[in-house]
């Protein structure tokens, strides 16, 4: 009997692992390589703090596609994160909840309430020397990262 429980633990302890690997691959920040001259980064369920020191690294303006939860959040942890924005896009509220100071110093701010129109927005926002960075933590994420993976293949990604 201690046998069979001992091989029962392990054995969930084994899967247990199996589905920390799996997540820790499907939520970490991934390269996609160049779109229009711009390092496109995705990344989804990230950690908002990490985020906030994501954006606040990157070595050129960031062009930030990513759900209202994820952009309330990290502005208003740290304002200082709005230096290093080109624009901010909201694909899931065209409605912003942020203080006015906030927003007046990113130079380009959109609010869509769907992914392919916020698309729209980053085709007029294209230029070299920026960074393209997708962040989704919407109970829908998964959803997101597919919509997003198949644009990238529609736009041909290089």
């Amino acid at each position: 009997m201690e046998k069979k429980q001992g091989l029962n633990l392990e054995n969930r302890l084994i899967d247990f692992r199996k589905e920390s690997l799996k997540r820790l691959h499907t939520t970490t920040m991934r390269s996609h390589g160049k779109l229009w001259g711009m390092d496109v980064f995705s990344w989804f369920l990230p950690d908002p703090e990490l985020i906030t020191n994501t954006l606040t690294a990157f070595p050129f303006q960031v062009i930030w596609l990513a759900n209202e939860v994820d952009i309330v959040r990290t502005l208003q942890d740290d304002a200082r994160v709005v230096n290093n924005l080109h624009a901010v896009i909201c694909y899931d509220n065209s409605i912003f909840s942020l203080p006015e100071n906030l927003l007046d110093e990113v130079q380009h701010v959109f609010g869509t309430n769907d992914l392919n129109s916020s698309f729209e927005c980053l085709q007029m926002l294209k230029g070299v020397q920026r960074v393209f960075l997708f962040t989704s933590s919407s109970k829908d994420w998964e959803e997101d990262k597919l919509k997003f993976e198949n644009y990238l293949s529609v736009v041909q990604i290089k």
